[in-house]
Order: C-alpha cells, then structure tokens, then sequence
C-alpha cells in the first residue's frame, strides 16, 4: 500500500490541513466511476488505510476464525495437496502446462494459471532491461512537402480549394512524442494492450485459486445453499444525494442456492469482491516491495463503498415492500425511512471485504462502516458547526502473500477459508433469524 497516504486522524489532519474537503464541497466529481477516483476522492470521504494491525481486528481475521480454517486446511485430504504446499515458483517456472496440470491434480488449472503469470512478469522484466539500454527511436515526418502527416478523424480539417490557410504540419516537440517519454503521459496503447493481458493473466490465476480453496476446503454440509467463487463482474451503483457513479470488480465471491423446482444452482446474494492490477504500480519502498497507487486506493474504497450501498439499496427495496404490506407504518418522509434503516444495521451488514490482487501476490481488505458515517455519506448537506464531527472509515490491509511461495501461499489459503466460515455463521445467524421470525408470525396467527 501506499506509503505516503495517512493512517491516522492525525496523519490524515497533517496531510489535508484543516480545511479539509467534504462530499459536499470537495471539487471532484462523483458521477465518475470508480476506475476515475484520486486522492481527493479519498480526502472527502475521509478514508484512513490502516496497515492490518486495526483494533478490533476484521471478523474473520480473529484467532478463532483463523484456528479454524487453519485446522480445516491440514486436516483435509485430497489429490494434489502435497505440491500445493511445497511447490516454490522456481519449480512452476521451470514445467510445462501439461505436466503442472497432470502433477498438480486438483490444483493443476491453479499452477497453469501461475506459470503464465510468472512467465508475463519475466518477459516484462527482461523487456524493461532491453528498452533501458536501447537507444531511443525518433519519429519524424517524411521529408515529402506533398504529404500531410497525422491525419485521422481528430486533425484538423485541410483548408478547401483556394483557401489562404495553410495546411498545419505537427510541430516534432509537441505534447506527446515517441522518443521522449520522460513525463507522466497517457499510456500508448500498445502499453494499455500489455498491461490488459497481464491483468487477465493474474485475473485467472486469482480466480482458480479462490475457487480451489473455496470448493476443496470449506465444508459445506447444505443441499440447498453453497458459497463460491463467481467471475462475473459485479456492477456497483452509488445513489445517494451526492453520489451518482458506478464501479466495478474482477469477480466476487457469492452465495448461490439450488432451485428446488428445477434442482438448478443460481445466485443468491453477493459476499466479497475481488480487485487485481497487473502489477505494484508507480514505486516502490526501500525494502523492494511494491506499493500501491493512491489512485488505486481510491478504486478498491469505491467498490467497498458500492457493497455497502448493495447492502442498503436491498434492505430499502425489503423496507418498501413490508411497508406496502402495512400501510399504517409508512415513514413520513424519505429522510424517516433511511435514518431508521441506517441506525438498525448490525455487524454483518456494515462489514466489507475486498480481495486486492497485484501479480502474484493477494491480500485482504476490509472496513466497518459506521452508522454516523452512513448517514454523512447520504447526507445532503452539512452544517458548518458538524465539520468536526465527521467520521472517518478506517480500511485495514493484511500483509501481502506471494502466491508463488509455499509459506505465503498456505497463509493465503487459511485466510481465504477463514473468511467463508465467517459467511457462513453469518448465513447461519440469518437462517436462525428467520425461523424465528417465521416462529413468531405462525404463533400469532394462531392467536
């Protein structure tokens, strides 16, 4: 993560000054979807990055949750969980698919996926190695004074018959120029076309990898519900009286049911997003590891934002219908009805998590959301006396585990596991709500 991004109140005080910006006054727009996000985005949401060391810790990352995923994963059999374990990336580097794919067994599709990765990371590596001794090439114009260069359907329209416009030749030092990209520029395309197939790559090896653990190691004893990993993108839309923008994931994990009419499985709710880049973007720290854009932040903040908002667009529209179901209850105003629904979410509502995945490497990240800072978000204005009295929402990050080592990769896996158990006592606990529920309405039709 970001070095330089605030931590604390105090860091964040420092950083921003006292004057800070507030959804309602910052000069950013919020109709831009989450890929647009910045550092002020950030500022005006009040958003602090916490290095994973958050107290109270994220749910599933408390010494129950983590002793038991950890217990699962050593007790459970299966083919293929030998090479899962020990493995290095020296070893996949050095195997064709076919052999990880026949080795691996049940993590085979997961190795394949990981040898690609590695593969793209090198040949990234050694073509930077390249471009930094080779000279640089110098675009120029043919020297034909009968031949207009650039144009397309952005140049300038060519002066008509007769006219005494000169026809405009671009100038060799304009804004934008091949052989010297020194400054921060907009990326070529055939670097956006580099970078998209690394994020594909590392897509796929995230996802098979999630999808392994999920399936090979939580035990789900339901005929009717499961939870898995899905690579449909998720599409977030933020609504409020400031917020009108959308982002989307890489995939996510979701809980799906089985119809019983047609015995098919669909889904049923979503639980977690997964995030990845192509790789650590723009610098790195002293030790060698990567660090992570401010601008990245931002887009993972939106999408953490975009569940929560999920979370809320779906108990509104419960909220309606149970209402339409008793008229005398309606609230009085709009503001009435989401004030009271903000103050009664719980726990399990309010907790967010987020897979960040750059390259080879996965970590976690997650925040609570606040009901105070629920209903800054849906607020409309603000008085200038409550400035101070602004919430921050506090977003930890474990540390990050390389997928190509054994050790970071086993960590990985108990995390991930961890975190479904946590979904599935929260499942639980909905289950058990809802029997009583049904409980107390069958008691009092019988009254």
């Amino acid at each position: 993560m970001s070095s330089t991004y605030p931590s604390s109140e105090n860091a964040f005080r420092k950083r921003f000054g006292d004057s800070m910006a507030t959804i309602h006054s910052a000069a950013v727009s919020w109709k831009l979807s989450g890929s647009n996000w910045n550092t002020k985005h950030l500022e005006a949401l009040r958003v602090l990055f916490d290095t994973g060391k958050s107290d109270p810790l994220p749910p599933f990352l408390t010494q129950n949750y983590r002793d038991r995923a950890k217990d699962i994963i050593l007790k459970t059999e299966f083919s293929g969980r030998n090479v899962f374990q020990t493995w290095p990336s020296a070893y996949v580097e050095t195997h064709a698919h076919k052999e990880l794919r026949q080795e691996g067994a049940l993590f085979g599709s997961f190795f394949v996926a990981l040898a690609d990765v590695l593969s793209r990371k090198r040949e990234n590596s050694e073509s930077k190695t390249v471009a930094s001794t080779r000279s640089p090439r110098i675009h120029r114009a043919p020297d034909r004074p009968d031949m207009t260069t650039g144009d397309g359907f952005s140049s300038p329209r060519r002066a008509s018959a007769g006219s005494s416009q000169d026809i405009q030749i671009p100038s060799s030092n304009s804004s934008y120029h091949p052989g010297n990209d020194d400054h921060h520029e907009p990326l070529l395309i055939e670097e956006q076309r580099e970078r998209r197939k690394d994020e594909t790559v590392a897509r796929m090896m995230a996802s098979q990898f999630i999808s392994a653990v999920i399936d090979l190691f939580t035990d789900q004893c339901s005929n009717d519900t499961r939870i898995e990993f899905s690579d449909e993108p998720t599409n977030f839309i933020l609504k409020s009286p400031r917020f009108n923008c959308t982002c989307q994931d890489d995939g996510s994990i979701v809980r799906k049911m089985k119809l019983p009419e047609t015995g098919k499985w669909v889904y049923d709710s979503f639980k977690c997003s997964l995030e990845v880049k192509s790789a650590f973007d723009l610098e790195h720290s002293s030790s060698g590891k990567g660090l992570v854009k401010e601008s990245v932040l931002a887009q993972q903040a939106c999408e953490l934002m975009g569940s929560m908002m999920l979370v809320v667009d779906i108990l509104q529209e419960e909220a309606k219908e149970d209402a339409l179901e008793e008229m005398d209850d309606l609230p009085e105003s709009r503001d009435e009805d989401q004030g009271a629904l903000l103050t009664s979410l719980n726990l399990r509502d309010t907790f967010h998590t987020l897979i960040s995945v750059h390259q080879t490497t996965v970590s976690f990240i997650s925040c609570q959301f606040e009901t105070e800072y629920l209903k800054y978000i849906y607020s409309e204005s603000l008085e200038h006396n409550e400035l101070d009295d602004i919430p921050f929402l506090f977003i930890s990050k474990t540390k990050d585990y390389d997928l190509a080592e054994p050790k970071d990769r086993l960590q990985a896996a108990i995390l991930l596991v961890a975190l479904v158990l946590y979904f599935q006592d929260e499942d639980e606990e909905v289950r058990s709500e809802g029997y009583r529920d049904c409980k107390e309405a069958s008691d009092y039709d019988m009254e």
